[in-house]
């Protein structure tokens, strides 16, 4: 078996959300009270980063619209029946 301390990163894809920072490999040993044997593992940490602009322009800024387009269209029909039973009352 073959011993690295980095990640291949040659499979690794780009991405318009998140931006890569850095990896980090960490060997552990722990031994166990019932006997003498050493059990390894090997931690391998993943740093990421989100893209601030890519998740202002497709998350947040479509439902800031959207619950804006609601209230926009919630007034203008309120307003447009409150303009129409104003009209209708006066036998206009």
């Amino acid at each position: 078996m073959k011993s690295r301390d980095h990640v291949d990163m040659s499979n690794y894809v780009t991405n318009g959300e998140w931006s890569f920072v850095g990896t980090r490999i960490v060997r552990n040993e722990v031994r166990y009270p019932i006997g003498p044997a050493v059990y390894p593992d090997v931690t391998v940490y993943v740093t990421m980063r989100r893209r601030i602009l890519y998740y202002m322009l497709n998350i947040t800024l479509p439902a800031v619209s959207f619950v804006l387009r609601r209230e926009i269209l919630r007034r203008v029909s309120v307003d447009y029946l409150t303009h129409y039973a104003q009209h209708n009352s006066a036998g206009i």
